[in-house]
């Protein structure tokens, strides 16, 4: 499945450039393409990115610019420079400012195809892990933004057992940040400085395709026809795999994972050889496990072994004293991210605050992120400038900003929204459930930004 393959950015002003990019990596990575630096920076805000190929000459945000924004985004990021002879001084530079490596126009497709399995799949060493980590300074700082009891908490269980080499729970709805909150227990443990995968449940599936991206699978009895893949755990040695969504796994792969952590030991799949769990894992859900389990749909054995060590991450309308100090944070981030400097007035603040923020934290930095990315330079935001529909969902008295074509649009947006997922995207059903012709809809869902 494509949500699973790893997720490659490229980035190149040339369509012929990205098209040779995508027609190499499709078959074996998720491939985002991005025509500019700020198509670019959008992107790894939106989106999970796991390596990017980038131009260094571009019309705008040129590459190296491109690059430090990147990496004040995301600061794991991998990066290569994609650079023509006569600007390798350049490509050198940018190793210095943070990118991993550079190649050099023309490009060779084998190359380019061991340079994204290494650096999406690279298995670390434990002489490489070792050296590593004699690296990693002892004094962490929080990855959690708050001062509220709840987040407080939190963050002090996460102490607690980032120490320890035991599994942990980690629940919380959706958007509270999760992963962010796994990447801390990892950043806090022995294994800080080896790989750090993410593997997403899928809704829909099959037992055999998880186990086969789990544990890997290999074929043949003779080394000429001998084939292997790694799963997620052999990629995650001597450092921390995340499993999310880990109610939607299967009774018999549930009995597996209790296996996996009974024994320290798991087997590809079509093999018989055992190999050592090397990997420190973490679970997380958006379910009530106990709750789950009780109802007979979650193993009440698994929930017993990882269940031990959970921490549960509040929803950010029960921090509400924490949501000014997270709107600071991702409004500085982003303004330095695309070299703006963008405010946010005090009433627009207000509002903010006085939103619920459904989606958490999640969607909040995606929010602002946004507002950040459409604002020039200088710019302070107001009211005025703010979504409709967080205006009228915020509590707050907004009618001075709220006319009665807002109010109408936006109720046109979220029917059409709800119709167009009914109508599992098929315009001409959609457009007959509204009652109204194919090219009405197709207008009405580009005026609508949908």
């Amino acid at each position: 499945m494509a949500e699973n393959k790893p997720s490659i950015l490229v980035v190149d002003d040339e369509l012929s450039i990205r098209e040779s990019f995508s027609l190499i990596l499709e078959k074996d990575f998720k491939v985002i393409l991005a025509a500019s630096g700020e198509a670019a920076l959008k992107k790894v805000i939106d989106e999970k990115v796991d390596l990017a190929y980038l131009d260094i000459r571009m019309p705008g945000m040129n590459g190296m610019e491109t690059l430090k924004r990147l990496k004040i985004i995301d600061d794991g990021l991998n990066v290569i420079m994609v650079t023509a002879v006569n600007d390798i001084q350049n490509a050198s530079e940018a190793v210095k400012l943070g990118a991993k490596d550079y190649i050099v126009k023309p490009f060779d497709s084998d190359e380019i195809l061991k340079i994204s399995r290494t650096l999406t799949q690279r298995k670390v060493t434990y002489e490489e892990a070792r050296t590593a980590r004699a690296r990693v300074s002892r004094s962490k700082t929080s990855a959690l933004i708050g001062q509220s009891k709840a987040i407080k908490e939190a963050e002090k269980l996460i102490g607690s057992v980032a120490v320890k080499d035991i599994p942990v729970l980690i629940s919380g709805d959706n958007g509270t940040e999760k992963e962010l909150a796994a990447q801390y227990i990892h950043s806090l443990s022995k294994n800080a400085s080896g790989p750090f995968k993410v593997y997403n449940i899928p809704v829909r599936y099959t037992d055999e395709k998880v186990s086969r991206e789990l544990f890997g699978w290999e074929k043949g009895d003779f080394v000429s026809d001998f084939q292997k893949e790694e799963g997620a755990l052999e990629r995650a040695a001597l450092g921390t795999l995340v499993l999310n969504n880990i109610e939607l796994l299967s009774e018999g792969l549930q009995s597996s994972l209790i296996e996996l952590l009974s024994k320290k030991e798991f087997s590809r799949v079509g093999s018989m050889s055992p190999l050592p769990l090397e990997a420190r894992l973490i679970f997380t859900t958006s379910s009530d496990l106990k709750k789950v389990a009780k109802e007979g749909r979650f193993s009440k054995k698994l929930l017993a072994v990882i269940g031990n060590s959970s921490i549960e991450l509040p929803a950010l309308k029960d921090r509400p004293g924490d949501i000014s100090a997270l709107i600071n944070h991702f409004t500085d981030k982003y303004s330095m991210a695309f070299g703006k400097e963008v405010t946010l007035s005090e009433g627009t603040v207000e509002i903010m605050n006085a939103y619920q923020w459904p989606g958490n934290i999640v969607e909040m930095e995606s929010f602002i992120g946004q507002i950040v990315l459409r604002s020039p330079d200088g710019k302070e935001v107001t009211p005025s400038d703010l979504p409709i529909d967080i205006l009228l969902r915020s509590g707050a008295d907004t009618s001075e900003y709220v006319s009665f074509e807002g109010i109408k649009k936006m109720f046109e947006k979220e029917h059409i929204q709800k119709t167009m997922e009914i109508a599992k995207n098929d315009k001409v059903v959609a457009s007959g459930m509204l009652g109204i012709g194919t090219k009405v809809l197709d207008s009405k869902l580009e005026s609508l930004g949908l």
